[in-house]
């Protein structure tokens, strides 16, 4: 069902060790109702048809007393874009011997909307590494995935690989770059460094020409007297996010700026600050037009935690030319 492996319904009443034929694991579903939200979607394991492949998990009986009970549950919990396959054979994972063909599959396909493909894996790492969502942290979702496998003594060389380069990613506490940006990768890593960004701990998470991503820890240190994050912090890490997306537009960077020239914040709801890592507020700015001489971006930013709107924000940035900026 599924990722094949994972929280069983709690009518089933036996499961058994065992592999199918046919499928491969990917961590290619988007997840926006359990580890992520629909700002900043997570993503989750599913099964995608490989004919050659074969992908190990638990297979879970259902009690015959309660069948059209943990049905009901069970459709409506792959409600997500899956696809449902009966009668899939499954065997046992110690003798090989088919435990039944009978076997009920939940997987996905391309023109499913929560289904992302197989996208790069560095960028899937740095989704996980930082996604959480009602069920909590992304990460956790994939360690305990790679746990119960390992448990089984049974390892799945994407999932090993994916779990390496997200915890590498939670270390460097690096950003995601698209394809279409990776030249300007120099400049970005300097902007942070000797700015307000460095002084208020934003971090950009991911930088791409439709949608740029950052995060600021929810401490003190961005607070106002009451304890909750200072509203002037929202207006900056808007601007500032708005400012980063409007460098990735720009034709030649080495001779046009991006300035803001107008901007407006609409404070929503408000975020208590902790004396530790635990909270954050996520920025996500994403443009409404890109002009020459100018651009609209839309800034809206969120409780990491809660998933809530804490504020809306739009800019307006002027285009400038400048002398050659020999230092970039």
């Amino acid at each position: 069902m599924g990722a094949w492996f994972g929280k069983p319904i709690s009518l089933t009443y036996k499961k058994t060790n065992a592999f199918i034929k046919g499928y491969k694991r990917r961590m290619c579903q988007s997840s926006w109702d359990h580890r992520g939200h629909h700002h900043f979607e997570g993503r989750v394991a599913t099964l995608v048809e490989e004919e050659s492949a074969i992908v190990h998990g638990v297979l879970y009986e259902i009690d015959p007393e309660h069948e059209e009970e943990t049905m009901k549950k069970l459709l409506h919990r792959e409600k997500a874009g899956y696809i449902e396959k009966y009668n899939v054979p499954v065997f046992d994972l110690k003798t090989n011997d088919l435990i039944t063909d009978n076997g009920l599959l939940f997987y996905t396909a391309s023109g499913a909307p929560e289904f992302k493909g197989e996208e790069p894996m560095d960028k899937t790492a740095h989704i996980i590494a930082y996604a959480r969502g009602p069920s909590g942290k992304n990460t956790e979702y994939l360690f305990n995935l790679q746990k119960g496998l390992t448990n089984m003594n049974v390892h799945d060389p994407y999932l090993d690989v994916l779990v390496d380069r997200v915890h590498e990613v939670i270390k460097q506490g690096s950003s995601y770059i698209a394809d279409e940006i990776k030249p300007r990768t120099k400049v970005l890593q300097t902007l942070d460094s000797a700015t307000v960004n460095a002084v208020l701990g934003i971090n950009v998470i991911y930088y791409s020409k439709e949608r740029v991503i950052g995060r600021v820890l929810a401490t003190s240190k961005i607070a106002q007297p009451a304890q909750i994050v200072h509203g002037g912090v929202n207006v900056l890490f808007a601007e500032t996010l708005a400012s980063v997306g409007g460098f990735l537009h720009v034709p030649d960077f080495t001779k046009e700026v991006i300035v803001g020239q107008e901007i407006n914040c609409n404070h929503i709801k408000s975020v208590k600050v902790a004396n530790d890592e635990s909270v954050a507020i996520l920025g996500i700015a994403e443009p409404v037009h890109i002009g020459k001489t100018s651009h609209v971006w839309s800034i809206k930013i969120y409780n990491e935690n809660t998933g809530e709107l804490v504020a809306i924000s739009r800019m307006t940035a002027s285009v400038l030319k400048v002398k050659q900026r020999s230092k970039l």
